[in-house]
């Protein structure tokens, strides 16, 4: 299984991705929704497989999700898991499609 960190970042109005460990692979849209399909798919095809866990992060290092690889689940569903799983407060999409993360 490959582990792989993505660093999201909001530029101009839209979300680019970057990661570290899959050299050369980036991805670009125009929501942050958007995005994250978009970075699933692509690692899945960059590593030639769905078995990947992936750790999404903000570029201030604010972490989304842990590094379990929730290939298939809502965003709905990610967000209760990671406030469960963090301890944080309230974590939810904001209008732009930005993630808010507040933290305790």
């Amino acid at each position: 299984m490959n582990s792989v960190t993505v660093v999201y970042h909001r530029e101009d109005g839209a979300w680019w991705a970057e990661s570290a460990d899959a050299a050369g692979w980036t991805a670009a849209a125009d929501t942050f929704a958007a995005l994250q399909d978009l970075v699933r798919e692509s690692l899945a095809f960059h590593f030639e497989t769905e078995d990947i866990k992936i750790e999404e992060k903000l570029d201030d290092g604010a972490v989304l999700t842990p590094p379990t690889g929730w290939f298939g689940a809502s965003v709905a569903s990610a967000f209760a898991k990671i406030s469960e799983g963090f301890g944080v407060a309230a974590l939810a999409p904001t209008l732009g499609g930005a993630p808010a993360v507040a933290r305790p």
